[in-house]
């Protein structure tokens, strides 16, 4: 997928081919990132995500970074305000700088995933699966939200919705949720289930 910041154009994509480290890659990077580790550790479930930054045509900048969760691309994947890209990798977000990809700031915010990130007002919202989290574009944090399931539903709904100054969330059990903006619960529906 392909997007802008300012004059440059950014390409983020999955390398599921990359292995980091290794001399028989296909593709190369100017950088390698993987700060939660989990490739070292045997974990067969991470994320490959290739960032490429281009001046017209041309490559100036290249990274791939590696971590432990299963992240899928997505335009719901990485949010660029101020010439930084903030993207999720696993179970953890990475603000990059933009050209250059350099780390601004790098933690994790969920230890299972991260599913998406979203602009919220001045800041960034983290839909992950076991928590919603607010936090400021420094990485701080502002709140945390959890339901009485993960925010990961097998259905078609989706599980985060942002709108009319408010947050509406469904879980696994398809129970909803509506929270201000800044993580105040305002209304609960506990869903009820039918056998037959």
């Amino acid at each position: 997928m392909k997007t802008v910041s300012g004059i440059y154009s950014i390409e983020i994509s999955d390398d599921s081919t990359y292995t980091p480290n290794s001399t028989d890659n296909i593709n190369s990077y100017d950088l390698q990132y993987s700060y939660g580790g989990g490739w070292l550790h045997g974990n067969m479930s991470y994320t490959r995500t290739a960032v490429r930054v281009f001046d017209d045509s041309c490559q100036i900048r290249s990274a791939i970074i590696c971590e432990r969760g299963a992240t899928i691309e997505s335009y719901s994947s990485y949010v660029i305000k101020d010439s930084v890209l903030y993207i999720i990798a696993g179970t953890m977000v990475y603000a990059l700088k933009i050209p250059e990809l350099s780390i601004k700031w790098v933690y994790e915010y969920d230890t299972v995933c991260c599913l998406a990130i979203y602009n919220l007002e001045k800041d960034l919202l983290i839909h992950g699966e076991l928590d919603i989290i607010r936090i400021d574009t420094e990485g701080r944090l502002k709140w945390r939200f959890g339901g009485r399931e993960s925010w990961l539903n097998p259905g078609v709904q989706t599980e985060v919705t942002i709108e009319n100054n408010q947050i509406k969330l469904i879980d696994f059990d398809s129970n909803e949720y509506v929270i201000d903006f800044d993580g105040n619960l305002k209304q609960d529906r506990k869903r009820r289930w039918k056998l037959f």
